[in-house]
């Protein structure tokens, strides 16, 4: 199973270290190989890292609120749903793990 970590990136076009699939990659917080940093896709990183891959959404989900520069009772009721529904991800993702 391959080891896959979390890399900042600047984006671009690349192919997935584990399938080859091509991909476009936003700039910011991207999935990788440990050994070598070439990305990793979302169903790579579901297949192999699931956790990770809810870390990783929880924390878009964040970057995305906190970005609009709001005081936190000030987010919209969908706001709220979107930070919650990555936080359940990713809890659940930690969940379905199976433990050594």
């Amino acid at each position: 199973m391959p080891r896959i970590i979390i890399k900042i990136d600047r984006g671009g076009t690349a192919h997935c270290a584990v399938c080859q699939h091509s991909m476009e990659l936003a700039s910011g917080l991207q999935l990788a190989l440990a050994d070598n940093l070439s990305p990793v896709c979302a169903g790579c990183g579901r297949q192999h890292a699931a956790p990770l891959l809810g870390l990783l959404k929880l924390a878009e989900s964040t970057q995305r609120i906190v970005w609009k520069e709001r005081p936190v009772m000030d987010l919209r009721l969908e706001e709220w749903l979107a930070l919650e529904a990555a936080a359940w991800n990713y809890a659940k993702g930690l969940e379905d793990r199976p433990h050594s």
